[in-house]
């Protein structure tokens, strides 16, 4: 039977399980649009404002599913829109298939309206690029990217399909089914694991990576109980263990607590299960010694590329953290257990730090996060983007399951918007909350109308100190009282929000704040926001924009 190319990919697309697609349209993929038009009782098209907001919906299914996230944009403006999303996919490791109208074959290298080498731009970022050069080659590139980008160190994949080439009529079978490659853990590793865990004296789990799954996560806490390991986690990956989970003493990052950083040098085995040290959880590389620092490290990843880098260990394991975690059952538990003491004390160090401290301020953000978690359900999901707004949540709300944190490692502005959207798109009945702060907010706030559209169950938080906070933060820090460029001059956002049809209120002061969310938690009719008036001078959890600049005039 003969088909169209356009058919073939939206029929393989429905077979992968992709439910759900994300796009800006253009009329360079008109064809597959319109096969699109056919299929919606399969697979949902999400219209969106702006390619990056398509790109950022398309990243967080696949970081909520673990499928890939498709997004389709046109070629030129459409795609270099859409990049931001691919990169931030390709940083942690979320598997993405960005889908890019092209110009016609016969029309290549003219430089045709909105021409753009794909391969050569996409090149540095994605995980594979190609163009589809032919019809007859559809269903076999098609289910190459769905392997590609969810294989090893899952990532983003880029097809570029000419607009002749989508309507080509070729002979079609139905793509067969993949099976992603995954690597396992072999019994010597699990036995070199066992012996370094038994001759430790003060050992640390550190959690990171994307490729976690419920039961992995169930089992992990299991073990770092019955062993009594002290757990902390990645920049960004709170979620990955209960906060209230007793060997949970906090997470590496910005503002780590300085007990953690201690508990992290003086340990004498790392076991960094999906976890890299990068550059955020060292301080630039200077809390452990590069290349070969004073702790054995065991490091376990699904990809080779990414282990013995940049320290080199004791033991890598290529595998997949399902497969690693059910090893983990294997192990015999220590007879002996000499880090308990020192275990229980970085918890109860952990258990201080996250506590927020008393301020003058009008409005504390510590109290308002440290007690959120009691007022909404336990599977109420929380996006960011990025700023310093973003450090009260990741020090004092206490994440209870995996899948409730949507925040890239790369810390992009402008995510939060959008993927609050795709979260609730494939959840409708649970709870999302978007923060962003001023600068973060603007720049996707366009896809309110997104949520508007389908009456999303999101509650916006805007944090709005009339600056780029985090610049000026570090502004302060090096050039004290010379700040420039990062004053801001902001719309009214509850009024804004109010012209997309979106209930909205603005609040200067904590019991405002706190009834304001109470109403909104009762009301899951749709989309509300709250705009959350802040000092200044409240720069983080921690230290005031006078304490920086007087600290560092010192």
């Amino acid at each position: 039977m003969n088909t169209t190319a356009a058919q073939i990919l939206v029929h393989t697309l429905i077979r992968y399980g992709i439910d759900r697609a994300f796009c800006v349209p253009g009329e360079s993929y008109i064809s597959i649009l319109d096969e699109m038009r056919d299929a919606q009782e399969s697979i949902e098209l999400v219209v969106c404002r702006h390619e990056g907001g398509a790109a950022f919906m398309a990243e967080a299914y696949g970081r909520l599913t673990g499928r890939p996230g498709v997004c389709l944009v046109t070629r030129g403006p459409g795609a270099t829109n859409a990049s931001i999303g691919v990169f931030s996919a390709a940083q942690e490791g979320v598997p993405m298939i960005l889908i890019v109208g092209q110009v016609a074959q016969q029309h290549r290298g003219r430089g045709a309206f909105q021409e753009l080498d794909v391969s050569n731009f996409f090149g540095g970022i994605a995980k594979w690029v190609t163009e589809i050069d032919h019809a007859s080659r559809m269903s076999e590139l098609i289910s190459r990217a769905f392997i590609e980008s969810t294989s090893g160190r899952p990532g983003p994949v880029v097809l570029s399909i000419p607009e002749n080439v989508q309507h080509e009529l070729v002979a079609y079978s139905p793509a067969p089914r993949i099976q992603p490659v995954r690597a396992n853990v072999g019994q010597a590793d699990t036995k070199k694991l066992e012996n370094l865990i038994a001759s430790a004296q003060r050992p640390l789990i550190v959690l990171g990576g994307s490729t976690w799954s419920e039961p992995a996560t169930r089992s992990l806490s299991d073990f770092a109980h019955r062993f009594g390991i002290p757990v902390t986690t990645t920049f960004r990956k709170q979620d990955l263990i209960d906060s209230e989970h007793p060997q949970y003493i906090g997470s590496l990052g910005p503002g780590a607590s300085p007990h953690l950083i201690t508990t992290l040098q003086s340990a004498d085995l790392l076991l960094l299960i999906g976890a890299v040290l990068g550059e955020v959880e060292t301080a630039g590389y200077s809390r452990l010694d590069v290349p070969a620092p004073r702790q054995k490290i065991v490091q376990i990843g699904p990809d080779v590329s990414f282990l013995n880098v940049p320290y080199h260990t004791e033991l890598a394991i290529a595998s997949s953290i399902d497969g690693f975690i059910q090893s983990l059952s294997e192990l015999t538990t220590p007879s002996v257990i000499p880090w308990r003491e020192s275990g229980a004390q970085a918890r109860a160090n952990h258990l201080m730090f996250r506590e927020p401290l008393k301020t003058n301020d009008a409005i504390n953000m510590g109290e308002f996060w440290s007690t959120l978690a009691n007022r909404i359900p336990t599977d109420t999901v929380i996006s960011m983007g990025a700023g310093n707004y973003t450090h009260w949540v990741l020090r004092h709300f206490r994440f209870k399951q995996l899948g409730t944190l949507l925040a890239p490692i790369c810390a992009p502005m402008g995510y939060a918007v959008p993927a609050a959207l795709a979260a609730s798109r494939q959840n409708p009945s649970r709870l999302v909350i978007a923060v962003s702060g001023d600068g973060c907010f603007l720049m996707n706030s366009q896809e309110l109308a997104v949520a508007a559209h389908f009456n999303a169950n999101i509650i916006y938080l805007v944090v709005n100190n009339n600056m780029y906070g985090s610049v000026r933060m570090h502004q302060e820090q090096r050039f004290p009282e010379r700040p420039y460029a990062t004053d801001l001059t902001n719309p009214d956002f509850s009024a804004l929000a109010v012209a997309y049809g979106i209930p909205s209120t603005k609040v200067n002061s904590q019991p405002e704040l706190d009834s304001a969310f109470s109403c909104m938690v009762k009301d899951a009719s749709g989309p509300r926001l709250i705009e959350i008036m802040t000092p200044p001078d409240q720069i983080t959890p921690s230290a005031t924009l006078s304490d920086i600049r007087k600290s560092a005039r010192s």
